[in-house]
């Protein structure tokens, strides 16, 4: 299943490593804004590119801040750079300023189906859902077969109480992916009146001090973190729910919306032999 959050080949944040195509000299020297550091644009591209893993995410936030003040950027160039940005503020938690720099790059190519879809599930996390499902069906109208955006789009469509719209859309995920796969479970869940999370942190840190053995519980806590932007406790909380309950699949398909990394899965759960019980909200 799709965590939602749309990456390409780093393996830690999924930023783009284009090697930007400038119109000055590819060793040109961009001094920083505070004129105190001189830095050439291959270190910045590389930097801004995602290339090495030991780069904190804000000295990517940085190299790609000060690439786009370089003048000569193509288009495209400047569109990579603000992505790759948006993911490093998303990875912070910091969602307003990666909508902000999504927002920027679907200007520059409005067929930017990842800066659009990262930018729609970043709507569902600050609940701005009527933003989240424009932007979903846009989305749809450049890659109609993509049966994750059906789904997203149907968790959005259910918060905002279109249960038929909701439907329909699983209807079509199930269509486009698979008879027994997510959209199938996240439709038994809509039917059953489970597909959304009823309650708050509070009361599920009190239903785990009474039931401590539950890993579905730090599951649900950790999905209302990882949807609050606090993407080291939620990451503690999914791998705490599969020591408990390692067939548990959604914590499984969580954990990559706060890591970055790839989900891996355990066999059993590639056949859909255990229905979701929530929707993975990144």
């Amino acid at each position: 299943m799709d965590n939602g959050w749309r990456t390409r080949s780093d393996h830690r944040t999924g930023l783009r490593s284009p090697g930007f195509a400038l119109a000055l000299s590819l060793f040109a020297v961009l001094t920083v804004h505070d004129g105190a550091l001189a830095q050439n644009v291959a270190e910045l591209t590389a930097r801004c590119g995602g290339n090495n893993p030991d780069i904190s995410l804000e000295a990517e936030i940085t190299a790609c801040s000060n690439l786009l003040r370089v003048g000569g950027l193509t288009s495209a160039s400047r569109n990579d750079a603000l992505y790759n940005r948006g993911l490093a503020y998303k990875i912070q938690g910091d969602l307003d300023r990666a909508i902000a720099d999504y927002t920027e790059a679907v200007r520059l190519n409005p067929r930017d189906f990842d800066s659009l879809n990262n930018r729609a599930n970043a709507y569902i996390a600050t609940d701005r859902f009527d933003l989240a499902i424009a932007d979903f069906t846009t989305i749809l109208q450049l890659q109609p077969q993509y049966g994750a955006a059906y789904r997203n789009r149907a968790l959005a469509r259910a918060i905002k109480g279109d249960l038929a719209g909701a439907r329909s859309d699983l209807q079509q995920s199930i269509r486009l992916e698979a008879p027994n796969g997510p959209g199938k479970s996240m439709l038994d869940s809509l039917d059953a009146g489970t597909l959304l999370p009823r309650r708050g942190i509070e009361d599920l840190t009190s239903a785990m001090r009474a039931a401590p053995g539950d890993g579905s519980l730090l599951l649900e806590r950790g999905m209302i973190r990882q949807n609050r932007g606090d993407y080291r406790r939620a990451l503690e909380d999914f791998n705490s729910a599969i020591r408990l309950d390692p067939g548990l699949a959604m914590a499984y398909f969580q954990r990559p919306a706060s890591t970055g990394f790839s989900a891996s899965f355990p066999r059993q759960w590639m056949t859909g032999a255990r229905p979701f019980a929530l929707i993975v909200r990144w």
